[in-house]
């Protein structure tokens, strides 16, 4: 395979390899492109991304068991932790594993000892529970720097919102809590989730709420929890160790995606109110 790098045409555009096919036939694939300011918060030395990642993933967390995965669940998810104020670091660092350092666990770090940086990703973690709940959309904290805490200029501890919105045409919470009412109607031999994207819709609401539910826990505030998967419990039992499997499985459905599903993204209804939102959400405050 040639060197990627020759693929790139100057000015940096990725030039098209189409013509290597020959006379093989290619489909027209759409694609939704988004523009962003620049941000220096990447490059400065004390930056810190807010990261929850995924605990189902077995590559990055494959000592997760079935009773730590229920503890978990049933404390930040089902909410158990409104009823019991006792925060578990050591569970939630746990359950909430990313591939490469201690994210999660250095934010908690740096909270504990600088008062400045505690009460901005306090402010943090409760707006976006406020915006979850009343939209039923997530922001993106799984992947690596999407919202990042730096100095400002003035050197005060700040956000960024850099790359938070997820692209999807249905509330992510919202769905995700949907298809995990499925999930707990399938047969308990059942390891796969039921279709395409079922899968992709629990494997990220399960962890954003998890994560902000867990820093919530952390911070005090039971009252503000993300209350979208509690709601699914209080009528159906919902078999956490069943569970597992069909979340681990379900990545290989959430990277399949169907043209018809993009070009939901790419219709006007979808793109108006969301390339706004985007605009809200660009610099440093949550407009929930």
């Amino acid at each position: 395979m040639s060197d990627l790098t020759s693929r790139f045409a100057p000015g940096g555009v990725f030039a098209s390899p189409l013509h290597e096919l020959g006379d093989a036939p290619t489909i027209d694939f759409p694609a939704l492109i988004l523009l962003q300011e620049k941000t220096d918060f990447y490059d400065r030395p004390d930056a810190l991304s807010v990261q929850g990642f995924y605990a189902e993933n077995a590559s990055v967390n494959p000592d997760l068991d079935e009773d730590t995965y229920s503890r978990a669940n049933l404390r930040w998810l089902e909410c158990g932790f409104q009823a019991e104020r006792r925060f578990d670091r050591d569970l939630l660092l746990a359950t909430q594993r990313t591939p490469n350092k201690d994210v999660l666990a250095e934010l908690l770090r740096t909270a504990d000892r600088d008062p400045e940086f505690h009460a901005q990703l306090r402010e943090f973690v409760a707006l976006a529970a406020d915006y979850t709940n009343k939209t039923g959309r997530a922001l993106d904290i799984l992947g690596s720097d999407n919202v990042l805490f730096a100095r400002n200029d003035e050197g005060n501890w700040d956000y960024l919102l850099v790359d938070a919105e997820y692209p999807s045409p249905a509330p992510t919470v919202t769905a995700a809590a949907s298809s995990l009412r499925i999930f707990c109607e399938l047969p308990p031999d059942r390891k796969t989730p039921p279709d395409r994207t079922a899968g992709g819709e629990v494997w990220n609401g399960l962890n954003y709420a998890r994560t902000i539910n867990g820093l919530l826990d952390y911070f005090g505030l039971p009252h503000k929890a993300i209350t979208a998967f509690a709601a699914v419990s209080s009528t159906t039992r919902v078999p956490w160790p069943q569970i597992l499997p069909l979340v681990r499985n379900g990545l290989a459905f959430s990277q399949s995606r169907s043209p018809d599903l993009v070009k939901a993204y790419l219709e006007p209804s979808y793109l108006t109110p969301n390339l706004t939102l985007a605009r809200n959400l660009r610099r440093h405050r949550l407009a929930a």
